[in-house]
């Protein structure tokens, strides 16, 4: 939390609400625009939600806080508004959200359609256009924290280059991965070949037929001259 940054800030809007067909008072209710009117209110319950628990409203006349019941004394103990240049902070029941854009319009002095705000659609114009071209211009604040901090960011860089390392006073085991068992081959779950060992049966009748066969080879009775067996009534 800066309150430099905070009065830089509002420094701008007061510039910019002063300017011709200015609105009424502007209105801040996202996480961004408020983080950086405020110098670093503290840090967002929801950074991704579009509307913070947090409004800033800034008129020519002063600038003024919304928040809820439940977070009103922690930013009061916190933040402390007064120090930051806001003048007032308004709590409201958390489970009632019309309850801010009300409490805006009364700390401004107008109805919503005749203030500005950061993209809310309960107010009459949208400035985000504007925000953000006032807000990529570094203010004096925070050009100066920025530079610090390069500065720390540098030495801390340098400190890690120029560190040597120190030898231990006792000489560390080395590591060894741990030993593991050969795990042992697991037997042959092969089943048994039935034919391995074992002769091929055969047919009684084929080997009979085989012995028959070359015995009628054997004794076969030789032709005659003219092709034909001799008979047997021959003399």
């Amino acid at each position: 939390m800066s309150a430099f940054r905070a009065n830089a800030a509002r420094d701008r809007l007061a510039r910019w609400l002063g300017a011709g067909e200015a609105p009424a008072g502007l209105v801040l209710t996202g996480p961004g625009s408020v983080a950086w009117v405020t110098g670093g209110a503290g840090p967002p319950v929801d950074r991704s939600a579009d509307v913070d628990l947090v409004w800033a409203v800034i008129t020519p006349g002063g600038a003024a806080l919304i928040t809820t019941e439940v977070e009103a004394d922690r930013i009061a103990e916190e933040y402390q508004p007064a120090r930051h240049g806001f003048a007032e902070l308004v709590a409201v029941p958390w489970y009632r959200p019309e309850e801010f854009v009300r409490a805006a319009e009364e700390l401004a002095g107008a109805p919503a359609d005749r203030l500005a705000a950061d993209g809310h659609p309960a107010f009459g114009r949208d400035a985000s256009a504007d925000l953000i071209s006032l807000r990529l211009a570094l203010s004096g604040p925070e050009q100066d924290e920025l530079r610090t901090l390069g500065g720390a960011a540098a030495a801390a860089v340098a400190t890690a280059m120029s560190a040597k390392p120190r030898p231990s006073p006792r000489r560390l085991p080395t590591w060894k991965p741990p030993c593991r068992p050969t795990p042992k081959p697991s037997p042959s779950r092969r089943r048994p070949n039935p034919k391995k060992g074992r002769k091929a049966a055969r047919h009684p009748g084929a080997a009979a037929g085989g012995q028959d066969s070359r015995a009628a080879q054997s004794h076969e009775i030789p032709a005659t001259a003219h092709g034909a067996p001799p008979s047997v009534n021959q003399p």
